[in-house]
């Protein structure tokens, strides 16, 4: 999960890591969308950890937990 959630950071870095070989579609306005791009995807990234942490013991992806609780506060009010 880590890797696609790092992936943009990396391509604002260093384009050049995931746009070489025959398949590079990219302009000269790749570099200022990627940089404006950013943004959304830290708000986004923020929104996530903050709603894991209010989740905390109840953040199960495949079952509820023993003893689950509806969580109505913070992001998922």
């Amino acid at each position: 999960m880590v890797v696609p959630l790092l992936y943009p950071v990396a391509l604002v870095i260093a384009p050049g890591w995931g746009y070489q070989g025959s398949l590079n579609w990219s302009s000269r306005t790749d570099t200022a969308l990627q940089w404006l791009g950013l943004g959304p995807w830290a708000a986004g990234m923020i929104v996530l950890v903050w709603a894991a942490r209010i989740l905390g013991r109840f953040m199960d992806v495949d079952r509820a937990t023993e003893d689950h609780e509806l969580v109505a506060s913070s992001p998922y009010r």
